[in-house]
């Protein structure tokens, strides 16, 4: 195939192949990469969820799978066993003498925890003696409540024998003005 020659196409050498749209001329719509207005009429195809964006390349998935490799290569440098069991003990040993200090330092908070709880429990035993002392020569609830009764039912029997006494002087009095107005008359 021959390529065109410059006779087969006349252009003029000011004149841009494409035509410029009215929105870049007047600066409203920005050139190739830049942001563009939201037209509520046409999707944005270059949101992360369109469809058409989807198969791109993500550098994180990259930087993941390199540092995986990189693991790996670290992990295939050493080749003699014996190292690698060297290693493997003095990692051992780091781990075993931290725990043994942890171990220690809970030791040691849980005997200040007992000692601190034995006090507590000896002051909460002190304050209860303290407060059964002091209700010893209070009066038990049953008999207080039975006392009471038998003084509301005394109240009773004399309010009752007020009233009986009442109603009776009442009567003698009605019969003495009743009597008094007879002689009188």
């Amino acid at each position: 195939m021959d390529p065109p020659s410059p006779l087969k196409f006349p252009m003029s050498p000011g004149m841009p192949i494409f035509p410029v749209s009215p929105e870049r001329v007047a600066g409203t719509k920005p050139p190739y990469g830049g942001p563009a207005l939201a037209s509520p009429s046409m999707p944005d195809l270059r949101t992360p969820t369109s469809p058409l964006r989807q198969q791109h390349h993500r550098r994180n998935d990259s930087d993941v799978s390199v540092q995986g490799l990189a693991v790996m290569f670290e992990n295939l440098e050493v080749k003699d066993f014996k190292e690698a069991q060297a290693k493997y003990l003095v990692a051992l040993q780091k781990q075993k003498t931290k725990h043994a200090v942890e171990i220690k330092e809970l030791e040691r908070k849980h005997a200040i925890w007992m000692s601190r709880r034995e006090l507590r429990v000896e002051e909460l035993k002190d304050a209860l003696e303290r407060s059964q002392d002091t209700n010893k020569e209070v009066v038990p609830k049953d008999s207080w409540d039975a006392a009471r009764q038998d003084h509301r039912e005394a109240i009773a029997k004399w309010e009752k024998a007020l009233q009986q006494s009442e109603e009776k002087r009442k009567q003698t009095e009605k019969k003495a003005v009743s009597y008094h107005c007879d002689l009188m008359a």
